[in-house]
């Protein structure tokens, strides 16, 4: 029995090791039949030192052939986080991306020039070019005829410039700002700084008023308890030149609480409100699928669909 389970042992061996070592053993092992009719002892020792030679080749065989085996491919990263944030009593939803991002567009009107003016439109468009949509919200003010207040860029585009007029309005509180993003960083910068020294290959541009919160300070305009509450407002933060974060509050908030909630509880040493009642969010990651709206440009994250 022995012999049998020996001799099926070394034609495994020899699969891993090549046809060669298993002739070579079997030889091997019929000489040593022959030599232990003779020399009994000596014979069975020779055999188990050619055996422990054989397993110590293959276990040699074994690692090289470990070495070869690619390390497992962690799953696609998804292209942001999404977070619904408690801060001083009222709820906020977030969405946090890292730079750079490729699926991050901004969207203002369809080829034939049509605006989209809502997030279930952007959707649609999408689909119909075999996209996911991810995340969307408003990209700041705009004219009753859906165009920009201020700035606009749309993939290095200019389509609407600068903005630096006197009038009443959340945009003409001034300080107000402009968020931009170029290939991997983004920025906010107050709107006559971008004027005097604007930042080079700006991809998206939006410009809207007021700024919440610029080097670290809020708004000089706005009042710690004001009953002046917006049933919601939106916005956007810088957390680092390669980390923005989207938020939405709500329930109605004043400009400080909104303000105070992007400095002090994410810790943005910038920000910019982007609009109040008719802001809008699309967040399937925390249950909200918001598709209306009547607006002007959209910023959005999409993938391909599955």
């Amino acid at each position: 029995m022995r012999d049998a389970v020996t001799y099926i042992v070394v034609l495994l061996l020899g699969a891993a090791l090549g046809t060669g070592a298993t002739l070579l053993f079997v030889q091997q092992r019929e000489d040593g039949r022959a030599t232990c009719e003779e020399h009994g002892r000596r014979c069975e020792e020779r055999i188990q030192e050619v055996e422990r030679s054989l397993l110590a080749s293959m276990d040699q065989r074994l690692e090289q052939l470990a070495c070869r085996i690619p390390e497992p491919v962690p799953p696609s990263a998804p292209p942001g986080t999404a977070r619904r944030v408690t801060y001083q009593g009222n709820t906020y939803d977030t969405y946090e991306v890292a730079l750079p991002q490729p699926n991050l567009h901004f969207f203002l009107r369809r080829p034939d020039g049509t605006p989209l003016s809502s997030l279930g439109n952007l959707r649609s468009w999408l689909e119909s070019r075999g996209q996911r949509l991810v995340f969307a919200t408003n990209a700041g003010m705009f004219t009753p005829a859906r165009t920009p207040v201020g700035l606009y860029v749309e993939e290095g585009r200019e389509l609407v410039s600068l903005n630096t007029d006197e009038d009443s309005g959340n945009f003409f509180l001034k300080p107000n700002a402009v968020f931009f993003l170029t290939k991997t960083e983004a920025g906010i910068l107050e709107s006559h700084a971008y004027k005097s020294r604007p930042p080079e290959k700006v991809l998206y541009a939006t410009q809207s008023g007021p700024a919440l919160v610029l080097q670290g300070k809020l708004h000089p305009a706005f009042r710690e308890g004001s009953k002046n509450r917006a049933d919601r407002r939106s916005g956007v933060g810088i957390l680092a030149p390669n980390r923005v974060v989207f938020a939405i509050a709500n329930q109605p908030v004043n400009l400080h609480e909104f303000a105070s909630f992007f400095r002090d509880e994410l810790g943005c040493q910038e920000a910019l409100y982007l609009d109040g009642v008719v802001s809008r969010m699309y967040l399937p990651a925390l249950g909200r699928e918001e598709l209306d709206g009547d607006f002007g440009a959209m910023m959005a994250i999409s993938e391909p669909a599955e």
